[in-house]
């Protein structure tokens, strides 16, 4: 995680320390934007020469980053398949929430209730899809279909014929949660990345490919989201 900014000829970049790191260097990455990487110790001097001498480099992956970001941390706003929803926060004793097609209202006594509400309502949606998209597979179906939330693997499946899903998936759009889901009931004949496994996916989703780079561009802002970033100040009736 970034833990500082330097300004340098005007242009501010994050730093972030990584006890790996055996040089000073300049990343790019979906999500997180431009980051000067340093070793656990020392590399301060030779970090403000690096963006000094790089700094069009810098400006220029900037622009292309903030083209490709989502920009899915809006107040008052959560996703259904890569479609923003208003949502509405009151207060109320009970937490609870009320969802339609075309909002979302979360009634809680704090802010804190709030935040719970809305991940609890990503991870409703996402077994409410999965479990309908299941359905409508083939058969071996999971003996146990668990919402998670992983922050390395979009889903899995266990021995046991468990599959788990990331409720991130929500935050995406349609077509990545269904070849999520398919990829793992494939997981339930396979237990591997074999050339038979590829060809099931293959025969069930042939688009899967598509799918699948919309993860490795986007999937780095799914992992970063914060559902908190949702809920805006709560009003109580005076």
């Amino acid at each position: 995680m970034p833990v500082e900014l330097l300004d340098i000829d005007g242009v501010q970049v994050a730093v972030r320390r990584s006890p790996r790191a055996r040089r000073v260097r300049l990343i790019a990455k979906a999500g997180r934007g431009v980051e000067l990487v340093l070793p656990a110790r020392g590399g301060e001097d030779a970090g403000r020469q690096l963006i000094h001498t790089h700094r069009a480099w810098i400006v220029a992956q900037s622009a292309r980053l903030d083209e490709r970001r989502l920009g899915l941390e809006q107040s008052g706003v959560v996703w259904r398949h890569g479609t923003p929803l208003p949502l509405t926060i009151r207060h109320a004793e009970r937490a609870r929430v009320l969802s339609t097609d075309d909002s979302v209202t979360v009634a809680a006594p704090d802010a804190a209730s709030a935040e719970r509400m809305v991940e609890r309502w990503y991870r409703e949606q996402t077994r409410r899809v999965a479990t309908a998209l299941i359905a409508d597979l083939p058969e071996p179906h999971p003996t146990n279909l668990r919402i998670a939330d992983g922050t390395s693997r979009w889903g899995s499946c266990s021995r046991t014929g468990t599959i788990s899903l990331s409720w991130r998936l929500m935050l995406a759009p349609f077509h990545v949660l269904d070849y999520v889901v398919a990829h793992e009931l494939c997981h339930l004949r396979h237990l591997d990345h074999s050339t038979r496994f590829w060809a099931e996916v293959e025969a069930l989703r042939p688009d899967w490919r598509e799918a699948h780079q919309w993860l490795r561009q986007h999937g780095t802002e799914l992992h970063a989201y914060d559902p908190a970033c949702a809920v805006p100040p709560l009003r109580v009736a005076a």
